[in-house]
């Protein structure tokens, strides 16, 4: 405690100082401002930290108030995520299997671009919604109750799907079901 009373700002904050004494500056005449830095512990760790700051009346005169979080292990979590999404969306970009994800309704969730391509759609089309815009063999209750039964026990077979320009084609299906959330999906690749 003693040796950070009086310690200048700069002895901590890892930024040059010009960009130290321009956000500083930054938080005159605002309500607040709220910055993202580097700080240096005492023995010498590096450490991402969130700063608050606003000046307020103290005594005959102003201070800046701060107040610090360190956000060193969120920004790690973010990056790890980030590199997680990444690699989950390389991996179903390249599958050569058309991939896909439904819910118990049917709704598509999630599906490689290989299964849009397959279908004659671009990746991502907004138009391919459901399990009944490509199903050929089966009303929407049917597609409800064959859900439900492969989320009980995993089953290949073969059926087929209609393609945005309506000719059908034939497909072998690997279907399992997965829990994503505690909530119960269906892995298809075809």
């Amino acid at each position: 405690r003693e040796q950070m009373l009086g310690m200048p700002v700069a002895n901590i904050n890892v930024l040059p100082p010009a960009e130290l004494k321009e956000a500083m500056q930054a938080v005159q005449g605002h309500q607040g401002r709220t910055f993202s830095f580097q700080h240096r512990l005492a023995d010498g760790t590096i450490r991402d930290v969130e700063v608050s700051s606003r000046l307020i009346q103290f005594g005959s005169g102003r201070v800046l108030n701060s107040t610090i979080q360190d956000v060193t292990a969120r920004n790690r979590a973010e990056e790890s995520l980030t590199r997680a999404l990444a690699r989950y969306q390389t991996l179903l970009d390249t599958a050569s299997d058309g991939i896909y994800v439904i819910n118990q309704d049917g709704d598509l969730l999630e599906a490689s671009g290989s299964f849009y391509r397959m279908l004659g759609y671009s990746p991502r089309d907004p138009q391919l919604r459901n399990a009944m815009d490509w199903s050929t063999q089966n009303s929407a209750e049917e597609v409800r109750a064959l859900v439900a039964q492969l989320l009980e026990s995993p089953k290949v077979f073969e059926t087929q799907h209609r393609c945005r320009d309506g000719h059908v084609i034939d497909v072998e299906l690997n279907a399992r079901g997965i829990s994503i959330e505690d909530r119960p999906y269906l892995y298809l690749s075809s």
